[in-house]
């Protein structure tokens, strides 16, 4: 829905000024929207989920991502998993 800017299966769930919004770096964070992690100079919105589940949403490729793991969400973790995004799909 997200990647789709705010559209899930044809149908319009949130508007996209609403998902542009969460977007949006928030009260002086240079990493943190509404909601989800943004990072402006790759053009990439992520959210991490309890326990391992992580998506990530490249706007300048469009390529995007959902991996669910048994793992932690250790910054180890976090970044390997950016790297495998930006590199492999991107």
């Amino acid at each position: 829905m997200i990647r789709n800017d705010g559209q899930y299966a044809g149908q319009r769930v949130l508007s996209a000024a609403s998902v542009r919004e969460m977007e949006k770096l928030q009260g002086g964070s240079l990493e943190y929207g509404l909601g989800c992690w943004v990072f402006p100079n790759v053009a990439e919105v992520a959210a991490q989920g309890a326990r391992g589940g992580r998506a990530w949403v490249n706007r300048n490729n469009g390529s995007y991502a959902v991996v669910f793991t048994q793992q932690d969400n250790s910054a180890s973790t976090t970044e390997q998993f950016k790297e495998l995004v930006r590199t492999k799909l991107g």
